[in-house]
């Protein structure tokens, strides 16, 4: 829908030829109606008004369209608004009113009474603290907007719009009219109305009193939203009805509000109000699959903790929570949500209305739904407009004082910044829009690859263990980049429920036109998990489908990539004569439309490996792009990233920001003489991405060293047998050739480039030491094969190396290396102890044995002394028995102190830690000996 045409001016409309007349009569009316009035006026009060201005009532000027794709049924209005009295020319605002369509109606049907729902930008001016003036802008919700549509009788295609509903400032009712829209070529009649209405209010919301608003401020943040006691002399009211549900194309939440009690927790004095159960983009997707065997849905959980004190269920009040996302086929993203209120209102049927807002990642948003009396509660969530900031233009423009009418809160809005259109995206494709052979209609040859196209694409198609099929692999500007390790992530693929719709409808297709014999896609003997379902999407490979979507990394920048998000592919597979088959595509992403063409070559029951060339029809120009806000620059493929898909209002705000690629064209010549210049390499902080990028590497090493072995003489494993040599097995103890390599390789048991070079390495080594002769032919030939390794395996070692050190360790690493960093540093202290101990008692046995020697040798003296006086001591001798005797008893006191010494020095060293009976026993024993040669010396004269 072209915005443009929802902007054009009152002259414009007055121009136009259709209209002129009809708008001519009812300006006459009015014109006399007001002249009637005044002369009234004045002949009653004798004073004429004239003079007095009309009305300055905002006037609202749109489209009224209907959207039907993608589960989403409503009529659209959408347009700009502005007040018709202006003392400036002041830029037009946005606004917009949604009406969802249920089932029983015909969505195609325009103009069609009922109920809208919406919201429009409001900008005024302000002073900051610095005194200057400002522009703020903020959306202001609109609900219960019923419309009337009355055509008028003569005039074909008018129909004149009345409405009435309610805002924050008050009543309004709307008045004007509504024409149908000139068609154009392709287009239908009927297809889309211009709208141009006016806004009345007729009682204005009455602003809370002081008092109310301190006693809200000094309200506990997580209660102000709670059940407080209403005053005992206040007014019983009326119970509201119960909230409508919106059966489709809104964001539903439906789970089970549960309370839990300390006794349940095991937690003192805390009571948990928890909410589980399943969201899905509509209520009819939740009901029609409330076990989400199809996997349409996703998880959710709030809870909210209180006091155990607290008697009241269900409880008002600060929820928290998290939500899953899916991004890719098994792979989901958990979405936290911290700023969740809830308010359960009584309503008329006897449960509960549940009103709130939130806010999480994708924006903010409002809550309605129910919660019935067995505690399943129904919410809807309705993300608001986002807010627009003002540039540095719009607010020097909007430095100019304007007056504006009534209400009051509307008074800033009359002079307003420009707000650019909404981009719209590209149409949606079908599998009309492929052009591929027809199935049966005879033989189909071997594509062959596109001289012209923007991008190579590799990777396996496969089916996934709950029936959704994925293709996930490298692309690259051309094959020399794929050489070149120049390559980045691509995935795509279709969900599982529908895979399985669209397999039914491709096996019938090929059934009736009979192609079925000769390209049957169901699988045989295939068995399922025993948990998952087995449907059609796990027996039927490959699958015609318009319901593909991916996305691939784009670089961004110098040192970045982004994520260019594909919104759909068609495809379609034709088998050809050589067994395998042909893909057909075309697709839609933010830089066009594109087409694919290429092969996919089955490797199992239901897997192949599949080469697809992208080509866009017209390179996109390069736009200027503004910087992305934070809140717009992720996105999670299938979730809840497009805020049109739900009921609230949300109008476009700002034209989507659009990501220019660094790449200078995306067509590229294949066969073109010029040299190419290869773009810088890819950066990718995934430690996986580069692994797997480095073993591409290392199979196509290997194959390059199978093409080098000419003679096969490593490519299969030795047959000692076969070659006479017995003892072949005793002298190589692990043998390895290049064919048992290439079989790891392919089962994904070799995980890294280093054990892949050893193993390698050990083919060549065996060959090497077995035939240790160097002129053996054998030899040589192993040694030129390790050399050729050696020098193409050094780039990837050296790659392979430094990701190990650039490689961020997890959680589980850091402490595991923090438990051996203090193991090791234990050992270290115990190992320093111990050799300080067996210092200290070297040193010690160093000096006793010192002791030692001396008393020996003192010892050893005093023997010698004894024999040379027992050899004096002869009968022949003149000395006298006292004389001898006295001597004696000298030497005996002698050899008392040297006994008692020794006995010292051995306590010394054996510790001091005998009992005093085994002392005593050893002193006795040593002394009994000295008593004998006392003896004999005695009796020798």
């Amino acid at each position: 829908m072209d915005d443009a045409s929802s902007v054009a001016d009152d002259k414009d409309e007055a121009d136009d030829s259709a209209n002129k007349k009809s708008e001519g009569d009812k300006k006459k009316k009015k014109k006399e109606n007001n002249n009637n009035t005044a002369d009234a006026a004045a002949a009653e009060g004798g004073e004429s008004k004239s003079d007095e201005p009309p009305p300055n009532y905002p006037l609202l000027v749109g489209t009224l369209s209907y959207v039907d794709k993608d589960n989403l049924r409503r009529h659209v209005i959408r347009g700009n608004w502005k007040y018709e009295q202006t003392a400036e020319a002041a830029a037009p605002q946005r606004f917009e009113l949604l009406r969802n369509i249920p089932p029983e109606e015909d969505v195609t049907q325009l103009p069609m009474d009922g109920e809208f729902n919406g919201s429009f930008s409001l900008q005024y001016a302000f002073k900051n603290t610095k005194g200057k003036l400002k522009l703020k802008n903020r959306t202001v919700a609109e609900s219960g907007v019923v419309m009337s549509f009355k055509e008028d009788k003569d005039n074909e295609g008018e129909f004149s719009v009345n409405g009435r509903g309610t805002n924050e400032f008050g009543v309004f009712e709307l008045f004007g009219t509504a024409s149908k829209a000139a068609s154009t070529a392709g287009e239908d009649d009927g297809k889309e109305y211009k709208v141009k209405v006016r806004k009345r209010y007729i009682s204005l919301a009455e602003p809370p009193a002081l008092e109310e608003k301190k006693k809200e401020k000094s309200k506990d943040k997580k209660r102000k939203l709670g059940d407080a006691a209403e005053p005992s002399d206040a007014k019983p009211q009326e119970l509201p009805p119960p909230t409508e549900l919106h059966p489709t194309g809104v964001i539903c939440l439906r789970g089970k509000l549960v309370r839990h009690t300390s006794a349940d927790l095991s937690l003192d004095n805390t009571i948990v109000h928890r909410i589980k159960g399943v969201w899905a983009m509509g209520l009819d997707v939740i009901l029609a699959d409330p076990e989400n065997t199809r996997g349409e849905c996703n998880k959710f959980e709030y809870q909210h903790k209180c006091s155990g004190d607290s008697t009241v269920f269900p409880l008002s009040g600060r929820y928290t929570g998290s939500f899953y996302v899916t991004a890719d086929a098994n792979n989901k993203t958990k979405v936290a949500e911290k700023d969740v209120i809830l308010k359960f209102c009584k309503n008329s049927e006897g449960y509960h209305n549940v009103e709130g807002k939130g806010s999480n990642y994708y924006g903010k948003y409002t809550i309605t739904g129910t919660l019935d009396k067995e505690g399943v509660i129904t919410i809807f969530r309705n993300f608001q407009a986002p807010k627009v900031k003002a540039s540095k233009k719009s607010a020097a423009a909007a430095q100019v004082t304007v007056s504006t009418p009534e209400p009051g809160p509307l008074n800033g809005a009359a002079s307003s910044a420009s707000i650019s259109s909404a981009a719209t995206g590209p149409n949606l494709v079908s599998l009309d829009d492929v052009r591929a052979p027809l199935a049966g209609s005879g033989s189909v040859p071997v594509l062959d690859p596109p001289r012209d196209y923007a991008a190579v694409m590799r990777g396996i198609l496969k089916i996934e263990a709950d029936g959704s099929h994925t293709c996930t692999g490298n692309w690259a500007v051309t094959n020399d980049h794929f050489q070149s390790g120049l390559t980045s992530k691509y995935h795509f693929g279709i969900e599982g429920h529908r895979a399985a719709d669209d397999a039914k409808v491709m096996l019938q297709r090929l059934k009736e036109s009979g192609a079925n014999s000769d390209d049957d896609r169901e699988l045989k003997g295939v068995t399922g998990d025993g948990v998952t379902p087995m449907t059609l999407a796990n027996t039927t490979f490959p699958i015609d489908s318009s319901l593909y979507k991916g996305t691939f990394k784009l670089r961004k920048g110098a040192t970045k990539t982004q994520t260019i998000m594909d919104k759909q592919i068609a495809m379609k597979f034709v088998k050809n004569d050589a067994g395998s088959y042909n893909v057909y595509g075309r697709g839609v992403n933010e830089f066009g439309e594109f087409n694919l063409v290429g092969t996919l070559i089955i490797q199992g029951k239901a897997n192949g490996l599949m080469q697809v060339y992208r080509i866009y029809e017209q390179p996109p120009q390069p736009v200027v792009v503004q910087p992305a806000s934070k809140k717009s620059g992720k996105v999670f493929p299938g979730g809840m990233t497009e805020k049109a898909g739900n009921s609230g209002p949300v109008p476009a705000m700002k034209p989507a920001e659009r990501f220019t690629p660094s790449m200078s064209g995306l067509q590229r010549r294949e066969s073109s003489g010029r040299s190419l210049k290869l773009p810088p390499r890819l950066e990718e902080d995934d430690p996986q991405a580069v692994m797997d990028r480095l073993m591409d590497q290392c199979r196509q090493i290997l194959k390059e060293l199978q093409v080098k072995d000419l003679h096969s003489i490593f490519a299969a494993p030795v047959d000692p047998v076969a070659l006479n040599i017995p003892n072949y097995l005793e002298v190589i103890t692990e043998p390895m050739d290049l064919g048992t390599i290439d079989n790891r390789m392919n089962a994904n048991v070799i995980e890294s480039p280093e054990e892949f070079a050893r193993l390698v390495r050990l083919t060549f080594t065996n060959a090497i030491k077995y035939n240790s002769r160097p002129d053996n032919a054998v030899h040589r030939a192993a040694r030129d094969m390790l050399t050729i390794f050696n020098s193409r395996f050094g780039t990837i070692d050296k790659t392979f190396e430094n990701a190990k050190k650039n490689r961020k360790l997890t959680k589980a690493e850091r402490q595991e290396l923090k438990r051996k960093e203090k193991e090791a540093a234990k050992e270290a202290k115990k190992k320093a102890k111990e050799e300080k101990e067996r210092k200290r008692k070297a040193a010690e046995d160093a000096a006793n044995e010192s002791k030692r020697m001396k008393i020996e040798n003192f010892m050893n003296d005093n023997n010698a002394t004894m024999d040379a006086i027992r050899g004096a001591a002869d009968s022949s001798s003149k000395v006298s028995r006292n004389e001898f005797n006295l001597l004696l008893e000298m030497v005996q006191r002698m050899q008392d102190h040297v006994v008692g010494l020794h006995k010292l020095v051995n306590n010394n060293k054996t510790g001091g830690g005998k009992s005093q009976s085994s002392t005593s026993s050893k002193k006795s024993s040593q002394e009994k000996p000295a008593q004998e040669s006392s003896t004999v010396l005695i009796d020798a004269p």
